[in-house]
């Protein structure tokens, strides 16, 4: 790692995966802001969607039993849940509202999803490689920093091993695998979880420092610039014009638009003519 990259990736916080400084934080993401919005938006579709969709299972699991109208009732208000904050992180401009809206509507959908868990027959276990594929969603996709992504991802992991231990009646060997496999996507969410929050934060940093380097150098060439072409100068004092039309010794002018720096001496035919009596002897 180079100087530079590594002048980088101090100004990242390795436990928290966020910048050490609070408006570089902010700057950050107000960045990729409204990517995170519409990120959000298709995640919200795509749950109701889902919600909806899987109302065939609650008939077939319940029937018409008055437990299904009240599964139902819980679909229908999650997706009008889903509706409001949707529509109001469409609305917001505050990253802080946007994370703490997003992660009470993640909780929420966690719980109806254990409600909906809770109607299954006890012996039944295929809705939880559904959820290894989730917890990884929660961990890879959601737009959120990662001590958000930390504690939807841990709900929705307790949650499942709560279900798989009090609530489901499964033979060891398959409690052995889906817990396994529960706890591999829960670490490995983790990790991806902090690799990608980490490397986001680093290129965004890694950018604006070449741009910050960028206009360093452009306005260097440009001060450069000034020294070119044709400079007014006072034919008697030899002082230099600027812009504004203010007059300035050479030395200054030239000093103020470049890194030279003047020492004074005096050249032989000004010797001579400054001091002719002992010039011969000065000069030899």
């Amino acid at each position: 790692m180079s100087k530079f990259e590594h002048s980088v990736s101090e100004a990242i916080n390795y436990w928290t995966v966020g910048f050490q400084s609070k408006p570089r934080e902010h700057a950050f993401r107000q960045y990729l802001f409204q990517k995170y919005k519409i990120r959000s938006v298709i995640g919200f579709l795509v749950v109701a969607f889902l919600s909806l969709f899987f109302i065939r299972a609650d008939f077939q699991f319940l029937g018409g039993s008055d437990l299904l109208r009240y599964l139902l009732g819980v679909r229908i208000v999650f997706v009008i849940i889903s509706i409001i904050c949707l529509a109001m992180i469409w609305r917001t401009h505050s990253e802080t509202f946007f994370d703490r809206l997003l992660v009470g509507w993640t909780l929420i959908g966690v719980t109806v999803k254990t409600i909906i868990s809770l109607t299954r027959p006890p012996d039944y276990a295929y809705d939880f490689p559904l959820d290894v594929l989730l917890l990884l969603f929660l961990f890879t996709l959601t737009p959120l920093p990662f001590q958000g992504q930390i504690l939807t991802g841990t709900f929705f992991f307790g949650q499942s091993v709560v279900m798989l231990f009090f609530f489901k009646q499964i033979p060891p060997l398959g409690v052995q695998v889906i817990l396994t496999c529960l706890i591999l996507s829960y670490l490995l969410g983790i990790a991806i979880s902090w690799y990608f929050n980490y490397q986001r934060r680093f290129e965004y940093d890694f950018l604006c420092t070449e741009i910050e380097l960028r206009q360093k150098l452009q306005a260097a060439v440009d001060e450069l610039k000034v020294l070119k072409g044709s400079l007014p100068i006072c034919s008697n004092c030899k002082k230099i014009r600027d812009e504004e039309h203010h007059w300035h010794p050479i030395e200054k002018y030239i000093s103020d638009r470049s890194e030279a720096e003047f020492s004074h001496g005096i050249c032989p035919d000004c010797v001579k003519n400054l001091y002719p009596e002992i010039a011969d002897r000065i000069l030899s």
